[in-house]
């Protein structure tokens, strides 16, 4: 039996799928030509989601950091 969701709930699932896929906890992060990886490294690990305390996400390619914030209302974002 199918089941038809609304647009807005098709879109929302759609959405967290492809957060969820996007993100892997072995992905390694790409840093720029002449940076100091062991220095950089360390700073980074304790802002990922993977490690306590940590709240950011290393986006697809690991080329940058992500973080997403949720408000109960839009009022409350400013």
């Amino acid at each position: 039996m199918l089941v038809s969701l609304p647009r807005t709930q098709a879109l929302a699932l759609a959405a967290r799928a492809a957060r969820s896929s996007r993100y892997s906890s072995t992905m390694q992060p790409c840093f720029s030509s002449g940076t100091d990886e062991p220095a950089a490294t360390a700073a980074l690990t304790p802002l990922l989601a993977s490690s306590p305390g940590g709240k950011w996400e290393l986006t697809c390619g690991g080329e940058a950091l992500e973080r997403s914030f949720k408000f109960k209302t839009f009022a409350k974002t400013w």
